[in-house]
């Protein structure tokens, strides 16, 4: 309405004889109203898209700060979560090795004691050759004894003397058979083996 009114107050002032000159100056007026609605709409028509352009942005910030709260939340969750694993995965490492250490230790133990027992067993064994090998040399030692009584018994008396040179005589007969009668033996196992 202003920009009607500067228009009519111009031509006011001045008096019917330039007729011409004030429908030029309505014209320009006209036109230049129609310029201005014009633009006016043209930045109405871009403020509101701006507009929109705004909310749809609020609207993505909006989802943004969403999302970003929900991620930190996750994050916080895995953190505790995180901790709560790492101090069970240590609870388990202090428990497995001390279990490991007390496997170690009564394995430990257990060779200790089979080979303690191994070598009682070995010393043991070694005094039973050691008892034995002392009873062979009496048992050898009484026999050498009673052959040198026996030998001084018979040079009291002459028929016993006869008796062991007859004995001593015969021994080595008998002794002779009984090689010859093995070795007949072992070549008849041989003949078998073979046939079989």
């Amino acid at each position: 309405m202003s920009t009607l009114g500067a228009p009519i107050f111009y031509l006011s002032f001045r008096p019917e004889a330039n007729s011409d000159d004030s429908k030029v100056v309505k014209i320009l007026d006209a036109s230049d109203l129609a310029r201005t609605c014009a633009e006016n709409w043209l930045l109405k028509k871009k403020l509101f898209e701006y507009e929109v352009t705004i909310e749809s942005l609020e609207q993505l910030v909006t989802t943004i700060v969403d999302k970003q709260h929900e991620i930190l939340g996750e994050m916080f969750r895995l953190q505790a979560e995180n901790s709560e694993l790492k101090t069970e995965c240590h609870q388990q490492r202090e428990y497995h090795t001390m279990e490991r250490n007390a496997l170690i230790k009564e394995l430990y133990d257990i060779q200790t004691f089979y080979s303690q027992k191994i070598q009682l067993a070995f010393e043991q064994k070694k005094q039973k050759e050691q008892e034995q090998s002392v009873k062979d040399e009496e048992s050898e030692d009484e026999s050498e004894s009673n052959e040198e009584s026996s030998i001084a018994s018979s040079d009291d008396d002459p028929s016993e003397t006869d008796s062991i040179a007859s004995t001593a005589s015969t021994s080595p007969c008998s002794t002779d058979s009984e090689n010859e009668s093995s070795e007949t033996e072992e070549e008849s196992s041989l003949t078998e083996s073979e046939s079989d």
